[in-house]
C-alpha cells in the first residue's frame, strides 16, 4: 500500500528499524510545512521493536524487561559460573554470552518448544539447555522478562483486551515475517484492526527485468579502493537539488571510512579544514562506537586509574584533553612532560610521578603558567580521587554511577572549559544514558569495585553493537547504508557495492547452541543455503524495485584473492568499465609543462649562533649521510624520542657495558692486573659485584623494580659476556689504561664540539690507541668511504693525536677488536682495517690528515646552511631515518624518475 502525507492520527506505522522510521518523519514533516502547518503532532511513526517495549510497560505489567545489558551480564555470569563451560573451548566468555543471547532470541521468534531431549544431540545445545534453565530462573526470581518474549506477551494482552490500538496499523520495511511476528499480526487481525505492509517500492516490477524507463548495469573493478573512488564520483555526477540518491553496501564496515573520505573529497572538499563547520550532503547509517568520541576516552582513564602503575600514554591523553585542561596555544606543558617521561624511558607511571615531573611552559613561572597550573590542580583531584578510602569499598552500580558522574561534574568535565558543539551534546546525552544503564545492573551484580564498575562502564561505551550516530533536523539526501537498512525506502539513483559471490548471498553462520537440523527445518537466518539464497534475492528484487537507475558492482580481487559477482545479478548486463569524471579539487586543476630549476638555497648558521648548536660528533655524522638530516635534527631540532618498546632495551644493556667496563678497568688499570686476577680466578667476583653496584642505582633498578629474577639473569648474562671479552684483552701486547670516559670539548671550524672517549691505552713504548666500545655490529671500513660515514673516532683521532683508533665490538659471539693504526703500533689481537687501499694515504699521519680535510670540509658545509636532500646510500640511509615527512625524498624521487 502506498501512505498519504501527512499521515493521518489515526494510523499506527511499525518500522522496521529506526533509520527508516526517521526517513518517514522527515517525509511527514515536509508534507505537513508545504501544507502550511507550523505546529503538528509527533507523528505516529515508531520502530518495531521500540513500541513493542513501551507499549508493554504502559499496560503496568507484573514482570519488568531486562535490558540487552543486563541479558548479557546476566548470560555471562550463567556460562563463568557453570564449570563445564570451559570444555567447550570457547573462544571468548562474552562472545558464548552474546550467542546464548541470540539463541534465546530465536527460540521466541521462531515459537521453539525446548525440551531437554530436543537439545541433547550435541555437547553445546546440552549446555545451552543448562543454561537457558538457569537464565530463567534468574529471569523468575527478579520477576524479570527477556526483551524476546516481549511480543509474546504482547500478543496476549492485545488479545485479552489489556491494550487497546489504533484503527489502523501499517508495517514498514520488512523483509520477511517470522512466526512470533505473524502470530502478532493475527492478534492484531483478530481485533478487528487491518494489518497493512508499506514500501516506497514500486511494487510492479520484477528483480530480473529492468525497467522500462530506468537502467540496472552491473560494473566490475579491480580492486575495492577503485570500486569506492568511482562510486563516490557516480554520486557526485547523479547529485542534484530534489534528489535522493543511496550507496548500499555489503560490507558497510569495511568500506564507511573510505567512502566517507571520498565523498567529502567530491561533494564538500572545504570539510578538510577542522574550522569549517560544513554541513555534509551524505549520512552514514553504520555510527561508531561512543569511545571514540574524543571526550571519552580520557575520562574513563580518569574514572579506572588503579594505584599503580599505569601506561604514560593513557595518562598523558588525560592531562591533553581539552574537556578537561583549557588549551592555551603558547603553551606545551604537556608535550614537555612528554619528552621527559620518554628520555627517562617511562612506560608506566603513576599520577603522582606525573606531578613531579610537570614543569611549567618554557620561559614561564609556575605563576604565569595557566596550563601547568590547570594541569597540577587537574592530577591533583585525580589523586584525591584515586587514594579516598570512600571510594575504595565496593559499592553497587547506582551509587557508582552518581559518584562518576559528580566527580565529572567536579573537575568540570565536559562543558565547563569548552562550548560543546550539536554532535558533541549529543554524545554527552547518551553518555548520560549509558550512566543510567550502569544504575541498571545492581540486581545483577550487587556491590563491585571502582576500577570494575569503570571497566562496565567503559565496555558500555566501546560496545560496537551500540554505536552513537549524530542525529540532524534534515534528511540528507544522500544515505550510506548496509543491505538490511534500505529496507522500504525508494531512491532516485542507487549504487549497491560489494555485490560478490561470497557475500550476496552472505554465508552461512548457523547458531552454535541450537541444533543445526532444527535450524534448517525452520529456516531460520543463516542456517541453509537455500534461506540464504531466497533471503539474498528478496532483497535484490526489493532494491531494483527501489529505484529507476541502479548499479550493482564488485570487485574482482579482494585481499589479493579472486572474486566473481554473485550468481544471483546473472540477469542484468555487465556494463563497460569506463572512469568517472573527478571533482576532487586537485584533480580539477589544469595541468601544466613543469619548469625545472635549480633549487640553491641555504640558511647559513650565524656567528652568534654556532655556540648553541649541538651534537657533537653527529653534526659530521648526520651531514655526511644526508646534509638534510643534520640540518633538520641540529638546526630545526627536529629529532624525536622514541617510547621504549620494553622498560630495558639495547640502549640500557649497552650503556650498562661501558659503565661496568670502566668500573672494572679502574680497579685493573692495567693488563698484568688483569692476568694477575684471571690466574687467581678472582676476576668473575669483581664482574659480578661491579654489575651489582651497576643494578642497585636508581636509574637501573627502577628498571627491574618488579622483575627481580630478570635482573638476577641479566647480572648472570653481562658477567659471562664481560668475562669472555676480557679474555680477547688479555691477547694484545701489554697496556696500561691512562683515561677512562674522558670528557672535554674543542673547537672545530667555529663548532664547539663536546666528545667523551670510552678508553686510551698507552703501551710500554708510549705510544696510545683510543678505544670506543660498541655492543652491536661495527664496519671498521666507515673510517674510509668519502664521505666518513662513522666520523666518531676519526675526529676524535686529529684531535687527542693517538697512534691507533679502535672500535671494541663486545658482542656474543662477534667479539673483535677492529682497528686502524701507525706502522710502529703492535697488532697483536687486534684486527686491522688496512686504510691504504681505501684511502690511498701511505702512512698513519697522511691519513690523519686526511679525515682532518674531509671532517672540516663537513662541517664548513653545515655552517653555510647545505641542506640538500642527498643521502649517500638512498635506501640505507633513508630506511633508519626518520624525517621522511619533513623532506618528503620519496616524492622528490618520483618526480625525478617518474618510472621509478
Amino acid at each position: 500500500m502506498n501512505l498519504t502525507f501527512p499521515l493521518s492520527e489515526k494510523l499506527l506505522v511499525l518500522t522496521v528499524n529506526n533509520r527508516l522510521k526517521r526517513h518517514l518523519e522527515f517525509t511527514d514533516a515536509e508534507a505537513r510545512k508545504n501544507a502550511g502547518q507550523t505546529i503538528w503532532p509527533t507523528a505516529p511513526i515508531f520502530p518495531f521493536n521500540h513500541w513493542l517495549k513501551e507499549t508493554y510497560q504502559s499496560a503496568w505489567p507484573d514482570k519488568w524487561i531486562l535490558s540487552a545489558l543486563q541479558s548479557q551480564t546476566l548470560w555471562e555470569s550463567i556460562l563463568e559460573s557453570d564449570p563445564e563451560f570451559i570444555k567447550l573451548d570457547p573462544l571468548s566468555l562474552k562472545g558464548a554470552a552474546k550467542d546464548s543471547a541470540k539463541a534465546y532470541s530465536l527460540l521466541h521468534q521462531f515459537e521453539i518448544l525446548v525440551t531437554e531431549k530436543s537439545f541433547s544431540g550435541t555437547e553445546e545445545s546440552r549446555a545451552f539447555f543448562r543454561w537457558k534453565t538457569a537464565y530463567e530462573a534468574a529471569l523468575t526470581a527478579q520477576d524479570a522478562i527477556d526483551s524476546g518474549q516481549v511480543m509474546n506477551r504482547v500478543s496476549r494482552m492485545i488479545a485479552s483486551g489489556e491494550i487497546m490500538l489504533p484503527e489502523k496499523i501499517i508495517l514498514a520495511g520488512f523483509d520477511e515475517i517470522n512466526p512470533a511476528l505473524n502470530s502478532w499480526i493475527k492478534a492484531v487481525e483478530k481485533t478487528g484492526n487491518p494489518v497493512q505492509y508499506f514500501s516506497e517500492a514500486n511494487d510492479s516490477n520484477s528483480p530480473a527485468t529492468p525497467k522500462e524507463n530506468g537502467q540496472i548495469n552491473v560494473r566490475r573493478f579491480n580492486d575495492t579502493k577503485t570500486e569506492v573512488i568511482q562510486c563516490t564520483r557516480w554520486i557526485r555526477s547523479q547529485y542534484k537539488q530534489g534528489h535522493r540518491i543511496g550507496i548500499v553496501a555489503t560490507r558497510l564496515e569495511e568500506v564507511k571510512n573510505s567512502l566517507e573520505r571520498e565523498l567529502m573529497a567530491e561533494l564538500a572538499p572545504e570539510s578538510i579544514f577542522p574550522w569549517d563547520q560544513t554541513q555534509l550532503p551524505f549520512n552514514v547509517s553504520l555510527g561508531q562506537p561512543l569511545i571514540q568520541e574524543p571526550m571519552f576516552p580520557p575520562v574513563l582513564t580518569f574514572l579506572a586509574s588503579p594505584t599503580r602503575p599505569v601506561p604514560i600514554q593513557e595518562l598523558l591523553q588525560v592531562v591533553r584533553s581539552p574537556f578537561l585542561v583549557p588549551e592555551h596555544d603558547d603553551e606545551n606543558v604537556a608535550d614537555e612532560l612528554e619528552t621527559r617521561l620518554i628520555r627517562r624511558k617511562i612506560q608506566d607511571a603513576s599520577i603522582e610521578v606525573i606531578r613531579k615531573l610537570t614543569q611549567p611552559a618554557s620561559g614561564k613561572t609556575q605563576k604565569t603558567s595557566r596550563q601547568y597550573k590547570n594541569i597540577k590542580t587537574l592530577l591533583a583531584k585525580w589523586l584525591e580521587f584515586q587514594q579516598n578510602k570512600k571510594y575504595q569499598s565496593r559499592k553497587l552500580p547506582s551509587e557508582w554511577a552518581r559518584i562518576f558522574a559528580k566527580i565529572l561534574f567536579s573537575i568540570g568535565w565536559p562543558a565547563k572549559l569548552r562550548q560543546l558543539n550539536a554532535r558533541e551534546i549529543q554524545a554527552y546525552l547518551e553518555w548520560e544514558s549509558r550512566l543510567d544503564e550502569l544504575s541498571s545492573l545492581d540486581p545483577i551484580l550487587r556491590n563491585i569495585s571502582r576500577v570494575d564498575a569503570a571497566q562496565y562502564l567503559f565496555s558500555m561505551v566501546a560496545n560496537p553493537t551500540r554505536p552513537f550516530q549524530e542525529q540532524t533536523t534534515e534528511d540528507s539526501p544522500i544515505q550510506l547504508m548496509g543491505l538490511l537498512e534500505s529496507s522500504g525506502q525508494a531512491f532516485d539513483s542507487l549504487w549497491v557495492m560489494g555485490c560478490d559471490a561470497d557475500i550476496l548471498p552472505e554465508p552461512l553462520r548457523p547458531n552454535p547452541f541450537i541444533p543445526t537440523g532444527l535450524q534448517r527445518k525452520l529456516e531460520m537466518p543463516y542456517a541453509s543455503p537455500e534461506r540464504q539464497c531466497r533471503f539474498a534475492r528478496n532483497i535484490i528484487t526489493r532494491l531494483v524495485k527501489s529505484s529507476n537507475n541502479i548499479v550493482f558492482s564488485y570487485s574482482i580481487f579482494k585481499d589479493k584473492e579472486p572474486k566473481r559477482v554473485s550468481p544471483l545479478l546473472s540477469d542484468f548486463a555487465e556494463a563497460d568499465a569506463t572512469s568517472e569524471i573527478s571533482h576532487r579539487i586537485k584533480d580539477r586543476i589544469p595541468t601544466h609543462t613543469m619548469e625545472a630549476f635549480t633549487d640553491n638555497v641555504s640558511i647559513p648558521i650565524p656567528q652568534s649562533a654556532l655556540p648553541t648548536i649541538q651534537g657533537g660528533f653527529r653534526i659530521l655524522k648526520n651531514q655526511g649521510e644526508c646534509p638534510f638530516r643534520a640540518f633538520s635534527i641540529h638546526r630545526l631540532l627536529a629529532d624525536r624520542y622514541q617510547v621504549a618498546e620494553t622498560d630495558f632495551d639495547q640502549m640500557d644493556r649497552g650503556n650498562i657495558i661501558h659503565l661496568a667496563l670502566e668500573l672494572i678497568w679502574k680497579s685493573l688499570q692495567s693488563r698484568a692486573h688483569l692476568e694477575q686476577l684471571t690466574s687467581a680466578g678472582t676476576l668473575e667476583e669483581l664482574i659480578r659485584k661491579v654489575l651489582q653496584d651497576i643494578m642497585a642505582r636508581e636509574e637501573y633498578s627502577r628498571l627491574f623494580k618488579t622483575q627481580s629474577q630478570f635482573k638476577t639473569l641479566e647480572v648472570e648474562r653481562l658477567t659471562q659476556l664481560i668475562s669472555s671479552w676480557l679474555k680477547i684483552e688479555l691477547d694484545r701486547s701489554d697496556f696500561k689504561v691512562v683515561a677512562l670516559e674522558r670528557k672535554d670539548k674543542f673547537n672545530f671550524e667555529g663548532l664547539t664540539i663536546n666528545y667523551r672517549a670510552d678508553r686510551i691505552d698507552q703501551l710500554p713504548d708510549g705510544q696510545q690507541i683510543l678505544i670506543d666500545y660498541k655492543s652491536g655490529k661495527v664496519v671498521p671500513k666507515a673510517w674510509f668511504k668519502e664521505p666518513i660515514r662513522d666520523p666518531q673516532l676519526p675526529l676524535y683521532a686529529t684531535h687527542l693525536n693517538p697512534d691507533a683508533i679502535a672500535l671494541a665490538q663486545i658482542k656474543k659471539g662477534e667479539m673483535k677488536i677492529h682497528t686502524t693504526a701507525a706502522e710502529t703500533f703492535p697488532l697483536d689481537g687486534l684486527t686491522t682495517a688496512n686504510f691504504q687501499k681505501d684511502t690511498g694515504c701511505e702512512n698513519w699521519d697522511q691519513l690523519r690528515a686526511h679525515w682532518d680535510r674531509q671532517l672540516r670540509t663537513q662541517a664548513r658545509n653545515f655552517i653555510e646552511g647545505e641542506m640538500e636532500i642527498s643521502p649517500v646510500e638512498n635506501e640505507t640511509t633513508c630506511r633508519n631515518c626518520h624525517h621522511a615527512s619533513l623532506c618528503r625524498v620519496e616524492e622528490l624521487n618520483q618526480r625525478l624518475d617518474p618510472h621509478s
